[in-house]
């Protein structure tokens, strides 16, 4: 009987788990791609201002 209890138990942990997985992938995401956006933005200015204004 505790082993049932304990698989269920486990089985709820894990789908808790994947679940707050699944919410922060897009969270994560998100935040990766806006550093590398403002990254890609600075390095864009900078190379702007290094070269000689023609």
């Amino acid at each position: 009987m505790v082993t049932t209890e304990h698989s269920t138990e486990a089985q709820i942990l894990t789908i808790a788990t994947v679940d707050m997985l699944i919410r922060l992938i897009p969270l994560i995401l998100g935040t990766v791609g806006a550093i590398l956006a403002l990254r890609y933005l600075l390095k864009i200015h900078k190379e702007k201002i290094s070269q000689p204004a023609t």
